[in-house]
């Protein structure tokens, strides 16, 4: 069994998990994976006796665990400067930590360790040291990996070598970006098939990401070269590479945002090579995934107005407002709530927030709550007069990406001559076009949306 710990000031306090599932009250499930949450942090100390090694391992492991959260938040460039604060520091950002395992010697400690920071300490930290960062988890996302070989497409069949190393990561990408590989099932195979790469039934697929209770899809089409064309996932990868493109699905019809070129290494084998693939397709989700929500540091300025709307809920209870009060409590993008009004069919209730309106608009989504557009409401503050009112709708699916009111999808266009879904052209012939007859934008012309997920 697992141990918690809590610490407070110098003392630690001892909780049991199965005296958790009896007093604490109940609230609604959490993601699965807390941006705030590192779990499997493992350290081994040796030390003159095993209580200084086990005390060096604390120490290591807050300090890596640490390291984690920020790779998770900062970007690659704030992250290339970044080291962590020191360990008394670290201490006092966390919440709480497990040990989930651990062995000891005379003069040796080996653990395992899970802590759980909190939010707004990391938060205060990064904007006192002028780090930018992103404190919003994406909605799980499900990948679907096509793979081409041979002239064919395959998804579910046995000869998907690029979906077996998706499966070998156990659906990773982390906390910041959760990623579902789908299992296949009756289900899964109706939904979507191995031919359906590029015209797939819209429907369909949101059935599918229902299921899984996820936000969008990403289509990973992983094609070999010549020098892999014949090879089994053993066999050596004879300096071949793979060729990844990826696709959105979220507008009704596939459309190419990147691609990628994994070259072999010495000594890689074909599997060595597609997980190595798989690492980074999950690396460029992730990325993405900061650059949209990214939060600007945040300097305290006595007097200086903050960033705040006035949203509207409607309610059916007094138990539903105080679910959605939970809800907006682990929305990391607002900073705090102050309740307007309250009746017994809506409560009015004013969202302080970080960063712009778009990323409070993100961040909701991914709590399945969505903000309207402003309306004229007549709401009167004490200080400077009417405001504008926004309706906030809980409940529903969240969404991966929230699109400006005037935003006009592109017309379903038609397939290119001589479209072969399952043909993967050599890379001299790509041209202006994806691998698969979709046209790429040019580079440093690309809308806001259109390449990204």
């Amino acid at each position: 069994m697992a141990t918690i710990y809590k610490t407070f000031r110098a003392i630690r306090t001892v909780l049991y998990a199965i005296l958790a599932c009896f007093l604490l009250p109940a609230v609604p499930a959490l993601a699965q994976a807390d941006l705030f949450t590192v779990e499997g942090v493992q350290v081994d100390v040796t030390a003159d006796s095993a209580l200084a090694a086990r005390d060096q391992a604390f120490d290591k492991a807050q300090a890596d665990a640490f390291m984690v959260l920020a790779g998770r938040m900062l970007s690659e460039s704030e992250l290339a400067g970044f080291t962590a604060p020191d360990v008394a520091n670290i201490s006092s950002m966390v919440q709480d930590y497990e040990v989930t395992a651990e062995k000891l010697s005379s003069v040796r400690y080996i653990g395992t360790y899970t802590f759980r920071f909190r939010a707004s300490a990391v938060e205060r930290y990064l904007n006192v040291q002028g780090n930018s960062y992103t404190n919003v988890s994406s909605a799980p996302l499900v990948i679907l990996p096509f793979f081409q070989a041979g002239g064919r497409t395959y998804l579910w069949s046995p000869y998907n070598s690029w979906m077996r190393a998706w499966n070998r990561t156990g659906g990773a990408g982390g906390a910041l970006v959760p990623v579902i590989v789908p299992m296949g099932d009756l289900e899964d195979v109706s939904d979507i098939g191995d031919d359906d790469v590029f015209s797939y039934n819209p429907s369909k697929l949101a059935a599918l990401l229902k299921r899984y209770d996820a936000g969008d899809a990403v289509i990973a089409v992983a094609a070999p070269d010549g020098n892999l064309a014949r090879a089994t996932e053993s066999d050596e990868a004879n300096g071949g590479a793979i060729t990844v493109s990826l696709y959105r699905t979220d507008r009704g019809q596939p459309e190419h945002v990147s691609e990628m070129v994994v070259e072999s290494q010495p000594g890689d084998t074909l599997s060595k090579l597609l997980d190595r693939a798989v690492g980074e397709v999950q690396a460029a989700l992730k990325q993405n995934w900061k650059e949209k929500t990214v939060v600007s540091t945040i300097r305290e300025v006595p007097g200086e107005t903050k960033n705040a709307v006035v949203a509207r809920v409607k309610i059916a209870s007094l138990e539903e407002w105080a679910r959605t009060q939970q809800s907006l409590a682990r929305v990391n993008a607002i900073t705090h709530t102050t309740l307007k009004s309250l009746s017994p069919r809506e409560a009015l209730v004013e969202l302080a927030f970080r960063g712009d309106e778009q990323m409070l608009r993100q961040a909701l989504a991914q709590a399945g709550m969505t903000l309207s557009h402003p309306k004229f409401a007549g709401y009167q503050s004490p200080t400077d007069g009417n405001h504008l009112v926004y309706d906030l709708v809980v409940g529903g699916r969240p969404v991966q990406q929230m699109q400006p009111s005037s935003y006009q999808p592109p017309q379903q266009s038609p397939k290119p001559p001589g479209y072969q879904p399952s043909r993967a052209l050599p890379r001299d012939q790509i041209g202006d076009t994806s691998p698969h007859g979709y046209p790429i934008q040019p580079r440093g012309q690309q809308d806001p949306y259109t390449g990204r997920f």
